[in-house]
């Protein structure tokens, strides 16, 4: 009793160690999937001519990385729904400042164009208030945020399921049990990355789409390969008979 006691804070340094890379993960997953859901969700908002109030493109001189500065647009617009004004000022679904030389911003500005244009925006028509003027994904920030989530969160369940692994002397953890949880993890975010294979299809990324069927493909096999070893443990502990 007192050997299990002894050994059982040794798992605690471990999951303190691997806790920052599940939270950086589960941020990173977050960050990635929120202007995807808020571009699903406005594909049933409806469209209303609106006018360009401000637009600028602010830099940030505290976040400078090198020689290089991060950049985001800001700006408002007025549109008018049921007989009334409302000024908003979202532009796109975009959440971070970057520096990212993907044409984005260009093509941003391009669009909203200079003060007083009119352009159209898109209202959710169960919260007025709710609009924006671009609802496409930036794929070059998801891509990023989802390569973060992998990278983060694939080895904070790995390091978590290895510290409460037990390890008997001499004799080495099973690689099955330490990768059975990752491969769960990844069966469990398949219908997002199918979501994502159909959005980034539709899109014109047959490359990237492909890229995303290889989390799906990773867990299918992980789980073909574990009931196979599962199988055959099973059939080999199995008493011959004379």
């Amino acid at each position: 009793m007192m050997g299990k006691q002894r050994s059982s804070r040794y798992y605690w340094p471990g999951v303190l160690f691997a806790l920052p890379f599940v939270m950086l993960g589960l941020a990173a997953l977050i960050a990635a999937l929120y202007p995807v859901v808020q571009h699903l969700r406005s594909l049933a908002w409806q469209p209303v001519p609106a006018t360009v109030l401000s637009v600028s493109e602010r830099n940030s001189a505290v976040q400078k990385i090198g020689e290089s500065t991060t950049y985001r647009i800001e700006g408002a617009f007025r549109y008018r729904w049921q007989q009334q004004e409302r000024i908003s000022h979202r532009l796109t679904f975009s959440l971070v400042r970057d520096d990212l030389d993907d044409g984005w911003r260009e093509a941003v500005m391009g669009e909203i164009g200079p003060v007083g244009n009119t352009i159209t925006a898109w209202i959710n028509p169960n919260a007025p208030d709710e609009a924006v003027v671009i609802r496409a994904i930036r794929w070059n920030e998801v891509g990023f945020a989802m390569l973060g989530a992998l990278m983060f969160g694939a080895g904070g369940v790995v390091l978590m399921v290895a510290a409460f692994t037990p390890v008997r002397p001499g004799k080495a953890p099973s690689p099955q049990v330490v990768l059975w949880p990752l491969v769960l993890c990844l069966l469990a975010t398949g219908p997002i990355w199918l979501v994502l294979v159909v959005l980034l299809i539709r899109d014109g990324h047959p490359i990237w789409a492909g890229v995303c069927l290889v989390p799906v493909a990773l867990a299918l096999n992980g789980v073909r390969v574990g009931l196979q070893q599962r199988t055959g443990t099973t059939a080999s502990a199995r008493p011959r008979s004379n």
